[in-house]
């Protein structure tokens, strides 16, 4: 029998889970490993999601529409069990209105989920300004301080003023299916995120069906790099990874990913919901 996310991450059941010891000793230099599921052997794959240890800092998730809910959420877990709010906080994008993705894993580490209202271009804009926002207030941050980066201007505030205005942890843009986002107002923030996300501690998790990969061009989301597919034709993955992929990914989990060592491995996602069901 398969195990569960839990189980893959060493415990016995969701009650054994100690956030205060998971966060004690981490922040934003130490790794960031991710469980994302299994191998064939039953062995936990793991992403290492720090943006001083990984190889990127935006990365997309592309394949079949209906595959990306839950990858996107087993990432959104990952993400809240391995840091702190203070350090981490998640802006999770549902694709749809009324969609629960995320409203599981996240509640903690973020101060809203977006939705698409009845007109999208206008949730677009909204979105487009809260972010500008955000990002012009990290910039200043760094101008006033003569910080290079988010991670050396936290070293010097005093670590009791985490979590207050002022402070600013890293942020992860979680976007479930950027389909209705392209072309609109949120494109130039786009652009921006993918030139300086590094140094303002924003970034981006994109997922993204096949066509829409297909129709917008891989130009569109250059500086955004594609690690995993999932639910593709081998010849798809392939096209998508930029590497030799050996076999199509019919079943349900099914899954490749692009490791930080630049090898390609198969594995199968893992869900978050069981062990969350049986809470």
């Amino acid at each position: 029998m398969a195990k569960d996310y839990f189980e893959l991450l060493g415990l016995k059941r969701i009650e054994d889970y100690d956030p205060g010891a998971e966060w004690a000793d981490r922040n934003a230099g130490s790794p960031l490993p991710i469980l994302v599921g299994s191998d064939g052997a039953g062995t936990p794959v793991e992403i290492d999601l720090s943006r001083f240890r990984g190889i990127d800092d935006h990365y997309l998730v592309v394949g079949a529409a209906t595959r990306l809910p839950e990858l996107m959420k087993t990432i959104a877990c990952g993400l809240t069990i391995r840091r702190s709010p203070e350090d981490l906080m998640v802006l999770p994008v549902e694709a749809s209105r009324g969609g629960t993705t995320f409203v599981d894993v996240v509640s903690h580490h973020n101060g809203g989920i977006v939705q698409p209202g009845p007109d999208p271009g206008r949730t677009a804009v909204r979105l487009a300004q809260v972010m500008a926002g955000q990002i012009e207030q990290r910039r200043a941050a760094l101008q006033a301080s003569g910080a290079a980066n988010i991670s050396e201007y936290q070293q010097r505030v005093n670590p009791r003023d985490a979590g207050e205005p002022g402070w600013f942890p890293e942020l992860f843009i979680l976007i479930e299916d950027v389909t209705w986002l392209a072309g609109t107002s949120f494109d130039p923030i786009w652009r921006v995120l993918r030139e300086e996300g590094h140094t303002l501690a924003i970034r981006l998790i994109v997922g993204v069906p096949y066509s829409t990969w297909q129709r917008l061009g891989p130009e569109h989301f250059a500086g955004i790099t594609p690690r995993f597919a999932l639910g593709l034709t081998a010849s798809q993955a392939a096209t998508v990874l930029q590497v030799e992929i050996p076999d199509d990914m019919p079943a349900p989990g099914a899954a490749y990913v692009v490791t930080d060592a630049g090898e390609v491995m198969q594995f199968e996602v893992v869900s978050v919901d069981e062990p969350y069901r049986r809470r």
